[in-house]
């Protein structure tokens, strides 16, 4: 079950892991979030994310992505 205390809870029933939401490109999140899926940008073998960051647009490398989601999500 969810670590997330009740009262920070924004559905009743948590879905874990992400549910992608059938007919659109929504996924919902582990606190009833919902995101749009982003599609990567591909130049050779390589995926290459553009996210906006701190309102700036950054481009970020799958091995980035990667890095940063072993990192908790912290960007190096």
């Amino acid at each position: 079950m969810s670590n997330i205390p009740a009262n920070l809870q924004t559905t009743q029933s948590l879905v874990l892991p992400p549910v992608a939401i059938p007919g659109t490109k929504y996924i919902i999140l582990h606190d009833g979030t919902v995101y749009g899926a982003l599609k990567p940008r591909r130049k050779g073998q390589l995926n290459y994310w553009s996210l906006c960051i701190n309102g700036r647009l950054r481009v970020l490398t799958q091995k980035t992505i990667d890095a940063a989601a072993a990192n908790n999500g912290k960007l190096d």
